[in-house]
């Protein structure tokens, strides 16, 4: 039988359910026949998710069972990588990576440093810190750890010396090398750090060459890259402290945060590199600045306003001259200074307050574990609390430590809440004396004698002193003056003896061929060993000539002062041109005089 047209038409919609997007799903001669009601131009009807391929590799085929229309999907890519992106390829079907957030910040998956993304890899950003040499940090808590002396040719062959690093976002044009420093501090608070150029071993060298060269301080939060904020403080009128043009000396004082982490760059423009000092010098409540940090020798008055400064000292702990401890309350306001002492011995220095408008306090204070000011650990043998105007001074002994400049604090506080006052502020250096680090302490080697034999040329010797005594401009002791030559000086320690007037006979010869003359003095040390040597303490010497006289020894009678001083310190000193050897005996006059 002949078939009718809607036959065929059934036939043909049957051949045209697989056959794909477009068109109305009519091809050829049918294309006469009237369109499917499911025909809307995209394949439909399907009945299983292969109906659905509409060959783009980047679909993920489905069809909806009940609905009998396809709800294809694209295929997800991700990237846990900042710097780049993914996408599905049409072709392959699979996840590609492609660059992108070029610039942005990310981290080196290979070092864990921070990094900037530029065409699908995370670059290191230049880094000045040479993790190598991991020793090399600074820090407030550690004499030997609160300084160092270095140079930043990174051809010089010295510790953490790199040249990646050329800006910063405070300092530009760092084109030379540098050294990166970690610093840490478990107190939070300022935080001042100084940098000078020091002369090299040759003074020839090019890398001072009569000049200055351009080096800067740079203080870094967190890292020591170019991305890492700058912690020095801009300046009025534009710039920031540290980054000081034609110039290696700098200072910054910052703010740091307890526990965490910085780093102190020391960095040149324009190929400068040279040795340099660099040093944390203050932590905490205690802080320097240019004019009111003071050293041995500046003795004209200091322009001082306690208005000008803080209230954050309240209460001391001090030994006064009888030598009890007691607490100091000083509630006003307190103006600081910082003394750096250069001497390499123990030295005492006089602090004293001249023509202050009120009342005041004068305090010296050492610097504690955390390199701060200690309140609660004066130094100096009194404390002067000045109840009216006028002047008042205190004398401390200031010991150099392991840095280059050891420094202390002095600090003029007021009494009472509110209240201020204006003074001068005045330091003299007294002359000091060594004993070759104190190793040469004299007791006796028999019954009655000890004998040695010494040079004041020698090392440990020093040429500070012209005159020795408690007021050695008017009466020296015995008239001893104008010993302008260097000295040597010999701790001698008595033993306990129970008659008070026991005597020794103290002898000086000289061995020198050319006998020059030499001076005896011995001055009473204290009951204790004592750190350091004044020349201005009491003389010890009653009787005798005290300067030898070519071949004729020099003789001095001590009484020992069973009182209290059992220690006692033998000078050797002469005029300039005195220097030579010589022999000394220390003899036991009786037999109360019994050595160890």
């Amino acid at each position: 039988m002949k078939c009718t047209m809607w036959a065929i038409c059934g036939a043909g919609l049957l051949a045209l359910a697989g056959a794909g997007c477009g068109g109305n799903g009519l091809n050829g001669p049918e294309d006469m026949l009237p369109s499917h009601p499911l025909d809307d131009g995209h394949l439909s009807g399907c009945s299983a998710d292969d109906d659905c391929n509409d060959g783009n590799k980047c679909h993920t085929y489905h069809c909806n069972i009940v609905t009998h229309a396809c709800a294809n999907t694209d295929v997800q890519c991700s990237s846990t990588d900042p710097c780049n992106t993914s996408a599905c390829d049409p072709s392959s079907g699979t996840c590609a990576l492609m660059g992108a957030n070029d610039g942005a910040t990310c981290t080196d998956p290979t070092s864990g440093s921070d990094g900037t993304c530029l065409a699908g890899t995370c670059k290191p950003l230049p880094n000045c810190d040479n993790s190598q040499n991991t020793f090399l940090s600074l820090q407030c808590s550690n004499d030997s750890l609160r300084y160092d002396d270095n140079n930043n040719d990174p051809n010089g062959g010295f510790f953490d010396a790199t040249n990646q690093t050329s800006d910063y976002s405070c300092a530009k044009g760092e084109t030379s090398g540098e050294v990166g420093y970690p610093f840490f501090t478990t107190v939070g608070g300022p935080v001042t750090v100084t940098l000078h150029v020091t002369n090299p071993n040759d003074p020839a060298s090019p890398d001072m060459a009569g000049a200055d060269p351009d080096l800067d301080l740079i203080i870094l939060d967190g890292a020591c890259t170019e991305k890492a904020a700058c912690m020095n403080p801009a300046i009025a009128g534009g710039g920031f402290q540290g980054i000081t043009a034609g110039t290696g000396t700098e200072t910054v004082t910052f703010t740091a945060a307890a526990n965490h982490n910085y780093f102190i760059v020391v960095d040149g423009k324009a190929g400068a590199v040279a040795d340099y000092h660099v040093e944390v010098v203050a932590c905490g409540n205690c802080q320097p600045k240019p004019s009111t940090t003071l050293a041995c020798g500046m003795s004209v008055a200091v322009s001082g306003d306690t208005s000008t400064g803080m209230s954050t000292l309240s209460s001391y702990m001090c030994t006064d001259s009888a030598g009890t401890m007691s607490t100091v309350m000083a509630p006003g306001n307190e103006q600081v200074f910082m003394f750096n002492t250069v001497a390499p011995q123990v030295q005492n220095v006089k602090a004293t307050v001249t023509a202050a408008s009120g009342p005041f306090d004068i305090f010296a204070l050492p610097n504690d574990l955390n390199g701060q000011c200690d309140p609660t650990a004066c130094v100096g043998s009194t404390v002067v609390a000045t109840a009216s105007n006028g002047t008042g001074s205190l004398t401390f002994a200031a010991d150099p430590g392991f840095s280059a400049s050891s420094s202390y604090w002095v600090v003029v506080d007021t009494p009472t809440a509110g209240a201020n006052a204006t003074f001068g502020l005045q330091f003299d250096c007294l002359p000091y004396c060594t004993n070759d680090s104190f190793t040469d302490v004299l007791t006796c080697d028999s019954p009655t004698t000890r004998q040695v034999s010494g040079n004041n040329g020698n090392t440990g010797s020093t040429n500070q002193n012209t005159a020795w005594g408690p007021n050695p401009t008017t009466a020296p002791c015995s008239g001893l003056s104008n010993l302008d030559g260097p000295e040597y000086v010999y701790l001698f320690n008595t033993p306990a003896i129970t008659n008070p007037s026991a005597q020794y006979t103290v002898s000086l010869a000289s061995t020198d061929a050319t006998h020059p003359p030499l001076s005896l003095i011995i001055l009473k040390a204290g009951s204790t060993a004592p750190t350091s040597c004044d020349p201005q303490l009491a003389c010890a010497n009653t009787t005798g000539t005290y300067t030898t006289n070519g071949t004729t020894p020099a003789n001095v009678t001590l009484t020992a002062d069973g009182a209290g001083t059992n220690y006692y310190y033998i000078a050797v000193d002469g005029p300039s041109t005195s220097v030579g050897g010589f022999a000394l005996n220390i003899t036991g006059v009786d037999s109360t005089a019994i050595c160890p």
